[in-house]
């Protein structure tokens, strides 16, 4: 979620303060529609800071889980330690 769907959904545009969590909407027309939203950065901003890239992923998967899916990472690409 960017900044216009932060704003849009908690009432706040910085991304930061909700990453990596499960969001539950106080609007009840929202409540209507979903039971939670996970808020994380774009994928998009992994290209401009990597370091983000992990909690991004991590928070896709979560999310993923939540719904039933069960995300496979690709093992043909060698996979990185990002130190986090």
């Amino acid at each position: 979620m960017g900044k216009t769907a932060c704003e849009a959904f908690t009432g706040h545009e910085k991304v930061g303060e909700y990453a990596g969590a499960r969001w539950i909407p106080n609007e009840p027309a929202i409540r209507e529609l979903v039971d939670g939203v996970w808020v994380c950065y774009s994928p998009a901003y992994a290209l401009e800071d990597h370091a983000e890239s992990v909690g991004i992923y991590r928070t896709i998967f979560a999310a993923a889980e939540e719904a039933g899916l069960k995300p496979k990472l690709n093992t043909k690409i060698p996979l990185y330690d990002y130190g986090v």
